[in-house]
């Protein structure tokens, strides 16, 4: 095997870990580790929030402190690398544990996360992060419970991610209305301009 190929699986290796520790970070309340998963200047856009990394971490320790409970398993991302930029696309389960009206539930929401990375002083870190969610479910964790929901208000979100929508607004969040859906003109446009940015000659942080 050639040295630029070894190298070229170093480097996928290093961001695949990268992103595989995001959600260790993100579920085991470690926000120091978390924030070391990002650039300055990186953007996270979710379900609940639009904005810096920074103030995507201070969210969620606010609601890790209020008791919220939340996993990510994080799938095997496809990583493209042109000199010290990449994007990746990472399939994710998000889990969910609330209540609803005194009904324990469980929401899980498939997607994908689409990220922009930079290398910065030799290591490799999120500067952009914007998620494209496909389906969900919910349900009620106990048999014996049962769970009714606000027609009208479920059918106030988007459907790709409309259960998880509805528990997130109950519990007070603000809810994005205009994530990119699955094979959409919006999931292509962002295809597109990731391919741009990753091989565009300006600074990465441009």
């Amino acid at each position: 095997m050639q040295d630029k190929e070894l190298g070229g699986l170093l480097e996928r290796a290093k961001i695949a870990e990268l992103l595989a520790g995001w959600g260790y970070w993100r579920d085991t309340c470690n926000w120091a580790r978390l924030a070391g998963c990002y650039t300055p200047d990186a953007r996270m856009l979710t379900t609940w929030f639009a904005g810096t990394a920074t103030d995507f971490i201070e969210a969620s320790q606010r609601m890790a402190a209020k008791g919220s409970n939340v996993q990510h398993y994080i799938g095997t991302p496809i990583i493209d690398i042109h000199q010290d930029r990449a994007t990746a696309a990472t399939r994710i389960q998000l889990l969910v544990r609330a209540e609803i009206e005194g009904v324990t539930v469980d929401a899980t929401c498939y997607g994908r996360f689409h990220d922009r990375l930079v290398k910065q002083n030799g290591a490799w870190r999120i500067q952009r992060r914007i998620p494209v969610y496909e389906k969900d479910t919910i349900c009620a964790v106990h048999p014996e419970d049962e769970l009714t929901l606000d027609v009208e208000r479920l059918q106030a979100f988007p459907a790709h991610y409309r259960f998880l929508a509805y528990l997130q607004s109950m519990g007070g969040g603000t809810i994005t209305p205009d994530l990119p859906a699955p094979n959409s003109p919006a999931e292509h446009q962002l295809f597109k301009e990731d391919d741009a940015w990753l091989s565009s000659s300006q600074s990465p942080t441009q």
